[in-house]
């Protein structure tokens, strides 16, 4: 006989797969939107890719570069190697299945598995991602995989636990590195952006595609790593109403991108549905920042830091600066 708290575990378990099959359709709505409006242009594809690889790195980095510097130093110089040969075949005038085939491995089975590998070891435990087939993913484990914008599917498993880095605070000039870091990538990322945003006639629609998308891929990611470890001090970010504040964010944006896109049948002038757009994207954009912050001050529970960051506008961006930085006390943790 089943006992009431197994039922209980059970139906929260598949509450929670419910809700990562919800976001992975949401992540598909935007995919397809972006590939549409770029007649399903392959090269669109390796950039969206790209582009969400590129932004796991970047929204990690005021995170975990204090805390692990060299490794993360080696983990974005291996990444930048990677973008070079990414930018040089989007911007060549050849399209070779092969050529793309070999660039989403290296950007996907390489960079993301590695890096995501080296998010756990800065966690502590040794981690590893396999590659498995669509078959073998059960409804019930949705929340324990993440799939690419290709539709491939990879599943972590935990190895062993390894000695975490030494809990010191870090000097101010490791923050203003993280910093530095950020804004690096932030130049990869809005190359890729304007690529894409090239590629689909200046849509207005698809900067609000782009964020969802970021929004549910880094999520489900992040998700497929620390679920995974029983012993994370974080399980709970990733897991019930955790998990729907964090669907909700992304339905936010995902009501701006449709309201904005139904808004070309009511409207009788393009004017109207550009105005129409540009509300919405400033109102989706809002949400994805303080979505973001909210993200970061949940990761940095994960790696036992006393965490704090703020939007800081930078003339038409926003970037984010770290407040505090320090290891959490032995009782802030229990």
């Amino acid at each position: 006989m089943v006992s009431e708290g197994d039922f209980f575990d059970e139906w929260a378990k598949q509450w929670d797969a419910d809700n990562y099959r919800n976001i992975r359709a949401y992540n598909k709505k935007f995919i397809s939107y972006i590939l549409r409006k770029a007649n399903n242009d392959s090269k669109v594809n390796l950039a969206i890719e790209t582009l969400v690889v590129v932004n796991i790195y970047q929204a990690m980095a005021l995170v975990v570069s204090p805390k692990c510097p060299e490794e993360y130093q080696a983990q974005v110089d291996a990444l930048k190697g990677t973008l070079d040969k990414v930018f040089d075949y989007l911007h060549s005038d050849r399209y070779n299945k092969e050529t793309e085939s070999q660039l989403e491995n290296e950007v996907i089975a390489v960079r993301q598995q590695g890096f995501l590998e080296f998010l756990g070891r800065c966690a502590g435990f040794e981690v590893k991602f396999e590659e498995i087939g669509p078959d073998k993913v059960r409804k019930s484990d949705l929340d324990k995989v993440f799939r690419t914008p290709r539709g491939k599917y990879y599943q972590l498993k935990v190895i062993k636990e390894v000695p975490p880095p030494s809990q010191v605070p870090p000097s101010p000039k490791a923050i203003e590195i993280a910093h530095r870091f950020a804004k690096a990538l932030e130049e990869y990322h809005s190359q890729l952006v304007e690529y894409i945003m090239q590629k689909t006639d200046m849509d207005l629609l698809v900067p609000l595609a782009l964020m969802g998308l970021e929004m549910s891929y880094l999520n489900n990611n992040m998700a497929s790593l620390f679920l995974f470890i029983d012993s994370s001090p974080c399980q709970d970010n990733f897991t019930g109403d955790s998990l729907v504040m964090s669907m909700e964010d992304i339905e936010t944006v995902l009501n701006h991108f449709e309201q904005a896109y139904s808004s070309r049948k009511v409207n009788e002038t393009i004017e109207d549905y550009e105005v129409d757009a540009m509300v919405n994207s400033e109102e989706g954009a809002e949400a994805f920042i303080n979505w973001v912050v909210e993200f970061l001050l949940g990761m940095a529970e994960c790696y036992g830091i006393d965490f704090d960051v703020v939007p800081v506008p930078k003339g038409t961006t926003v970037e984010l600066k770290v407040m505090k930085y320090e290891p959490q006390k032995q009782d802030s943790q229990e």
